[in-house]
């Protein structure tokens, strides 16, 4: 199968995978080739939606882990006097970050849904 791409009248480009197959007679020799051809320019349009929205993720995701970083190395300080289960009770949100259902729940929080940009 071959993709190609094609334009229509007024310019505007549209996709077509393309597949041949021969048809051969009694001696094996090819007598025709039948080709198939498949409007595929939805599947190229979602296909370059899923690529935008998985770059905003994976930005989403980078931005998320730098702010829980900055968050644990500003909340990860010792307080003096403090004992140490009093200082364990108020870091014990930080070990949600190697629970990856909770880490999640810590990555999702601060956005609604409204602020996801529309690809």
């Amino acid at each position: 199968m071959v993709e190609h791409t094609h334009f229509d009248k007024e310019g505007s480009p549209f996709y077509v995978e393309v597949s041949a197959s021969p048809v051969k007679n009694d001696m094996g020799q090819i007598i025709q080739t039948i080709h198939i051809a498949r409007d595929i320019t939805e599947r190229k349009r979602m296909e370059e939606e899923i690529r935008k929205y998985t770059k905003y993720l994976e930005e989403l995701v980078e931005e998320r882990t730098r702010d829980i970083r900055e968050f644990t190395f500003r909340e990860n300080k010792v307080v003096p006097g403090e004992s140490y289960r009093v200082q364990r009770k108020r870091l014990s949100h930080l070990r949600c970050l190697n629970n990856p259902w909770c880490a999640r729940a810590l990555l999702f929080e601060r956005k609604s849904p409204k602020a996801y940009p529309r690809v």
